[in-house]
């Protein structure tokens, strides 16, 4: 962007920087949430622990530098917790985001009022607030790109320097290693330096991207040969490529999630992350909001083709937008992680647009009056919405997912795993219950969807455990897992009850199995508690599809029964790679 005089720091300038650090610490301080989201206490637990895989691959330093922030709070307060660490390694990053969207916005449009509108809008779309808040690392992750494009901004077209090399080089590596994917804007960051740093374009290019490439992967293949016993290529690139060596789930990583549907999802989750929608008006809201962005894409390609002023920085924002919407769509349109990080270039690009009538805002007090008038109904009305909907909430209480997780814990004994399909519920048994848990999700795509290298990761062995506690639903035929049942994987289905239960073939025609009960928690589920012994006398499989069969009767969620999914399944082939399909539907009689 060209280089305009800064106002920041005149008496306009420094009274509404004061007024937009108020507005954050009254939007933060007062509403620390007690629900945690998504990953926060797994990784609270793996920081208070110090557990290698704080390295995880896809956050690199997130973690670590959590652990370095909890030891920095112990010297105050000795019962600070990892969450603790976390929320404050969050909202650094996110006044870090706010300040500069705020300083983008100064700098287009070169109004106070609108530049602090811009970012107060930023600082209270709902999923930035929730994550300004959490232990997470999308927070940072926003702060860290937002710093990056504003220094890239801010920065004068013939300026080149080694110090200034070095620079952008380390705020894109630490980009990158707050979040794997923001290796993909390699292109036009390269792309940006070479078309605006004149004679110095190539050599800036590359000696940014060979720079931070190179700490960047340092740095991985130490934490990979920390994490890691033996390092090899084969288990580095494991490493590098975490989520797609255990995620079996076909939501995830499909071509086929490229869809006129699932484009709509994603628009939802791109609003969701700015507004908590008006359900009765949600329709209405999201073609409006959509007929919004399209306008300003439209108008930015526009000043691009015309050669207009910032036309370097609106490709580069356009391009980052297009990565990361089409990785999302790739990856999963239902997130609200990568939605909210995409707000960053949004909000720089919403700048960049207002800027474009500068004149006509600036000179003209009627037109600053309506902009002006537009913004604060927009960040009232959102603001409004976004705490009475999800903020309050979620600093009132430790959430659903929390009380269940305390039903289940009130009922199982304490050397149980429990097998639990629901992210945030057995990530709460692990940290505030302190219970072994085990991914039941996980578990039941890889036998439903998993390739073989998956399948032998979690099948390989049998559970050790002393006991297993798992929701009877999960066990049932009709349980759908992304869109599909029992009915149509019947063989798997059978292989995934033969390894929970560990059922082993006796004497002829008769099948030892663990021994299991039925309990009921407070939250109106009931449970298997699954022991590790099998029964003592061997007995004909029909006896324990007998026993099953009961889930019909004490889960009224699931719909059939397990005697009719046992018939409709075996007019099914056999399946070669499951030995109990042919012997189990010998029995299916024995249920009628």
């Amino acid at each position: 962007m060209e280089d305009q005089p800064s106002a920041t720091f005149d008496p306009a300038g420094r009274r509404w920087l004061i007024l937009l650090f108020i507005l954050f610490a009254f939007t933060l301080i007062p509403f620390r949430p007690l629900e945690m989201i998504r990953d926060s206490v797994y990784w609270a637990g793996l920081v208070e622990t110090l557990d290698p895989r704080i390295w995880h691959p896809h956050h690199l330093i997130y973690m670590p530098i959590n652990a370095l922030l909890l030891e920095f709070l112990r010297i105050f307060y000795a019962d600070s917790t990892a969450i603790d660490a976390g929320q404050v390694h969050s909202a650094f990053w996110m006044l870090i985001a706010v300040l500069c969207t705020r300083a983008i916005a100064l700098k287009a449009t070169g109004s106070h009022p609108i530049a602090f509108l811009l970012a107060g809008l930023l600082l209270t779309s709902q999923m930035a607030w929730v994550f300004a808040m959490q232990p997470q690392a999308y927070a940072p992750l926003m702060g860290a790109l937002s710093l990056l494009l504003w220094t890239l901004f801010s920065t004068r077209p013939d300026e080149y320097s080694t110090a200034w090399m070095i620079k952008i080089a380390a705020l894109y590596a630490i980009t990158v290693l707050y979040h794997q994917a923001m290796v993909l804007i390699c292109f036009p960051l390269g792309y940006y330096l070479y078309s605006t740093k004149g004679k110095n374009g190539l050599r800036a290019a590359l000696m940014v991207l060979f720079t931070s490439g190179a700490v960047v992967l340092s740095l991985y293949i130490w934490a990979a040969s920390h994490v890691q016993e033996n390092l090899s290529l084969q288990s580095f690139i494991n490493y590098l490529t975490f989520f797609g060596q255990v995620m079996a789930d076909p939501k995830y990583f499909n071509f086929q999630n490229y869809s006129w549907a699932n484009s709509w999802v994603l628009l939802q989750s791109q609003f969701n992350a700015f507004q908590l929608p008006v359900w009765s008006m949600r329709e209405g809201v999201l073609g409006v909001f959509f007929t919004g962005l399209v306008v300003m894409l439209a108008w930015n390609i526009r000043q691009i083709l015309s050669k207009a002023r910032h036309r370097q920085e609106r490709s580069l924002l356009l391009f980052v937008l297009a990565i990361f919407w089409t990785l999302t769509l790739w990856g999963n349109p239902t997130d609200d992680g990568w939605p909210t990080f995409i707000l960053i270039p949004l909000f720089f690009l919403l700048s960049i647009s207002l800027g474009d009538g500068r004149d006509a805002i600036t000179k003209n007090t009627k037109n600053q009056s309506l902009v002006f008038i537009a913004l604060l109904l927009a960040l009232t009305v959102g603001a409004a919405r976004n705490l009475h909907g999800r903020i309050l909430p979620m600093h009132q209480d430790e959430g659903v997912d929390y009380h269940w997780a305390e039903a289940i814990s009130s009922v199982t004994p304490v050397e149980c795993i429990v097998l639990e399909t629901r992210m945030l519920a057995y990530y709460n048994l692990g940290y505030y219950f302190e219970r072994k848990i085990r991914d039941y999700w996980d578990i039941i795509t890889a036998a439903y969807y998993g390739s073989e290298q998956q399948r032998k990761a979690y099948f390989g062995e049998g559970v050790e455990a002393s006991c297993l506690v798992i929701d009877s639903r999960y066990l049932h035929p009709s349980y759908s897992v992304s869109g599909k049942t029992a009915s149509d994987f019947p063989g798997e289905w059978i292989g995934l009850l033969s390894w929970i239960f560990d059922i082993q073939k006796a004497a002829e025609g008769t099948y030892q199995w663990r021994d299991f009960d039925f309990i009921r928690a407070n939250n109106g589920a009931s449970y298997l508690l699954i022991s590790r012994e099998r029964t003592t006398d061997s007995q004909p499989i029909g006896r324990f599809w007998k026993r099953l069969s009961e889930i019909d009767a004490i889960s009224p969620a699931v719909t059939g029964s397990v005697a009719q999914w046992l018939e409709d399944a075996c007019r099914l082939p056999d399946s070669a790679r499951q030995p109990l399909h042919s012997a189990t539907c010998e029995a299916r009689f024995d249920l009628q």
